[in-house]
């Protein structure tokens, strides 16, 4: 008997210990290097603050600039890397439909259509739906799940025979 060497293969592999160097911007969503997050479009800049509802967390704050189709992103939701994307739209959210908040987090360009990210996103978005559909559900709980979901490694998919999605 011989023993096979593994090493990750997949691309989306990451152990727990690894940090992440932060990436570029994904091909889903389009990588729209400028103006709008959401569709790319020009941003216009308001002479006044106007009370504007995020388009990824729903997050209603005072804001000077949108698009010229109305899309506004909130300030963290912009710098936010894909685990901080999962956490902001599901703590924010009042979003009831599962799928529907998951397509939300999903379309933000920087969260990639395959990788570990997806292993924390499936059990906080199904939490967050359960909580906005009237279940007792604390941010806390939400945010134990998307931390659960992170110890569970990119790859799994692949090698486990089971999502990591669907394990998280």
């Amino acid at each position: 008997m011989t023993t096979a060497k593994l090493e990750s293969t997949c691309a989306c592999f990451v152990t727990i210990e690894t940090k992440p160097k932060e990436s570029p911007l994904p091909e889903r969503g389009g990588p729209h290097r400028s103006g709008c997050m959401v569709c790319g479009k020009d941003l216009i800049y308001l002479d006044t603050d106007q009370d504007l509802s995020c388009s990824f967390c729903g997050q209603v704050i005072p804001a000077n600039a949108r698009c010229v189709n109305g899309h506004f992103v909130c300030d963290n939701c912009h710098r936010a890397d894909a685990v901080e994307i999962i956490k902001q739209v599901c703590l924010h959210s009042r979003e009831c439909d599962a799928v529907a908040l998951m397509q939300t987090i999903r379309s933000h360009p920087r969260f990639r259509i395959h990788g570990p990210e997806h292993h924390s996103l499936v059990p906080a978005v199904i939490l967050t739906a359960l909580r906005n559909g009237g279940d007792t559900i604390t941010d806390e709980q939400i945010m134990t799940a998307v931390q659960r979901g992170q110890t569970i490694a990119g790859g799994a998919c692949a090698f486990l025979g089971a999502c990591g999605a669907a394990v998280g």
